[in-house]
């Protein structure tokens, strides 16, 4: 296939746009504690002049952290900003959606995976709405398979160098996904050579670029760690640690497709349900007309999944038997899509949670949307009626998805409809949240000097960006993984730390906060009392004072 026409690139544009407009009534809906404040007080460390592993504890690779900071540099920190740049990663996503599926599919089969995505936007709310490592990750994921499909299609030198590029700063991005794309991207370029514009170019020529490109990103972020004499934390905290972490702590299976789900185990029920039909069953509404109960959220469990694990086999089966084939150009470009989807996807382990499928569902969709079509077309050659059959149930699903974002939006709205009234936070909340952020920063402002080091434990770090106070320690998290319960208590004991925010009930995934910090519930309990209880949006935290001694 050619190169897109001028038609097309200003209709990728338009999917941009109209993908944007679309989440204008959600992106700015809510707080996320954890996940938003992670980032948001690493960011505000690194602005601070703090070095990120040294001085700012993740076991993620940086460019997430330096984006943002960047971005907070450039906009003020606000959280706010962050939610701008994760919409223009989601329209950048159906971007390339769009793009990618014009290489192996009509136009109208193309425009499904970018309308499927953005109802995965909403049913899995707030997770594809607040900027993350993995989304930022999976949007350059999608920018590499654009560019692989552009290298093997016109095998020019300045699409291989912005490829080597987008590869080396996936990889910096989040060290799964990179590698997963990279893989992708070398198996169908090799692969495809023979049936490519690189037919004809010797080995060096294009691998030299890409190479080239990808070793001068990884070598500024190597020599941006060597400078800030972080090179040894930098690797410890993200290769040799992580690894660890993740399968001892983290390791959550794809839940049965067919088998009994436990829905009387509310744990499961958390982890595993589509956010979207959690939140309405707290509420006690509907989706789309349906009760939303257990029940509801076991069937999209199983569609969600199921329907990923069916993608997955069907793909690979239809492009090797050649099923509905149209010209070699799309059956080449069809292989780097079905071996780009098949490798993401695993990117989900090793805790398969709904909010981690969520990121790898993108080029899943787009295997979907390529599937449908090629059995159109086989089905268009043999028997009309089931051809038009298929056509109108894939538009009639194609129209929910529409109705679903339009609806789902409007309840998303209408569920968080109060203005935070934070000075680093211009978001809407559930006006129980509202209460229990405002007087979570009313307590430290009155109980810590500005500029004081506070702690607080064990996921709400977003309290530390909100009232702009330093963390006592290098752990802004206290949950399973590399985390030195110890370590903090004797920071606290040095440093005299006077105020503590701290919320006694652990998240679902993890085990209680004393079974995994025993000395540092024990420090707490000991040399803290309970100044006030903050209570709202359905939880209780501690305003804990040192005593007097």
């Amino acid at each position: 296939m050619q190169a897109l026409t001028a038609n097309e690139s200003r209709a990728a544009f338009v999917v941009f746009l109209v993908a944007a407009l679309a989440q204008l009534p959600t992106f700015d809906r809510s707080i996320v504690p954890m996940d938003e404040g992670h980032l948001a007080f690493v960011a505000m460390g690194l602005g601070d002049g703090l070095a990120l592993y040294r001085d700012l504890h993740t076991g993620i690779f940086p460019a997430y952290y330096q984006l943002t900071a960047l971005l907070f540099a450039l906009f003020g920190e606000d959280l706010i900003v962050a939610r701008i740049a994760q919409v223009l990663v989601n329209g950048g996503v159906c971007a390339c959606l769009w793009v990618a599926g014009l290489r192996v599919m009509s136009a109208a089969w193309a425009a499904l995976a970018p309308v499927l995505y953005l109802a995965v936007v909403v049913m899995s709310f707030p997770v594809l709405s607040m900027f993350n490592y993995s989304s930022l990750a999976l949007l350059l994921g999608m920018i590499s398979l654009v560019l692989s499909l552009k290298l093997l299609e016109d095998g020019k030198r300045g699409v291989a160098v912005a490829l080597g590029a987008t590869l080396a700063l996936g990889v910096f991005a989040k060290q799964n996904f990179g590698a997963l794309a990279f893989a992708a991207a070398a198996i169908t370029v090799f692969g495809s050579r023979r049936d490519s514009a690189l037919a004809d170019q010797p080995w060096l020529s294009f691998l030299v670029p890409i190479a080239g490109a990808g070793l001068a990103v990884t070598a500024a972020f190597l020599l941006y760690f060597v400078a800030t004499g972080t090179y040894s934390d930098f690797l410890f905290s993200t290769v040799i640690q992580l690894g660890g972490d993740q399968f001892e702590s983290f390791n959550n299976p794809i839940p049965p497709i067919f088998g009994a789900h436990p829905l009387d185990d509310g744990r499961f029920v958390f982890l595993y349900s589509p956010p979207y039909i959690f939140n309405a069953m707290l509420r006690g509404e509907s989706v789309l007309g349906l009760t939303a109960n257990p029940g509801l959220a076991s069937v999209g469990m199983r569609l969600a999944y199921g329907l990923s694990l069916l993608t997955l086999i069907a793909a690979p089966a239809i492009w090797l038997t050649g099923t509905g084939r149209s010209d070699a150009g799309s059956d080449r470009n069809a292989r780097l899509v079905v071996v780009f989807a098949l490798l993401f996807f695993l990117g989900i382990f090793p805790s398969a949670i709904f909010s981690h499928l969520v990121f790898v569902l993108a080029p899943v969709l787009l295997a979907l949307a390529f599937c449908l079509s090629r059995v159109d077309r086989a089905l268009s050659n043999l028997q009309r009626g089931a051809s038009l059959g298929l056509r109108g149930a894939t538009a009639v699903v194609a129209l929910v998805a529409i109705v679903f974002v339009g609806v789902g939006s409007a309840s998303i709205a209408r569920w968080f409809p109060e203005p935070l009234g934070l000075e680093h936070a211009r978001l809407k909340v559930t006006p129980g949240q509202a209460r229990i952020y405002r007087e979570a920063v009313a307590f430290i402002d009155s109980c810590a000097d500005p500029g004081e080091a506070i702690f607080v434990a064990p996921t709400m770090p977003v309290v530390y960006f909100l009232t702009q106070r330093p963390n006592v320690h290098k752990y802004d998290l206290t949950i399973p993984g590399n985390v030195d319960g110890q370590a903090i208590v004797n920071a606290m004991e040095s440093r005299g730390t006077r105020c503590v925010v701290y919320n006694p009930t652990m998240y679902p995934e993890f085990p209680p906060f004393a079974t995994m910090f025993p000395e540092l519930d024990r420090y707490l309990r000991t040399e803290f009392t309970l100044r006030r209880r903050i209570q709202g949006g359905g939880e209780t935290w501690h305003a804990l004072a040192r005593r007097d001694r």
